[in-house]
């Protein structure tokens, strides 16, 4: 289920992975696993359920710039 303030904006997405593929670790050896949206059959928002493509660009995360901001 993607409650709310779970679904990044693209920025934010965006910055996420810079950050998660900046590690230099195998995939395998990661903390956490990005699932690819095209596995998804559909998506369970606090509204119900929708399909994929409505309820990844449903975001419900605001961009904060801190959020965006590259740390040494």
């Amino acid at each position: 289920m993607t409650g709310v303030g779970r679904v990044l904006p693209e920025r934010l997405w965006n910055a996420v992975l810079t950050r998660f593929d900046a590690t230099g670790a195998e995939p395998w050896d990661r903390r956490a696993e990005l699932v690819p949206a095209s596995l998804l059959t559909s998506v369970v928002g606090t509204d119900g359920p929708m399909t994929v493509e409505e309820g990844l660009a449903a975001a419900t995360c605001p961009a904060a710039p801190e959020l965006l901001r590259l740390t040494g």
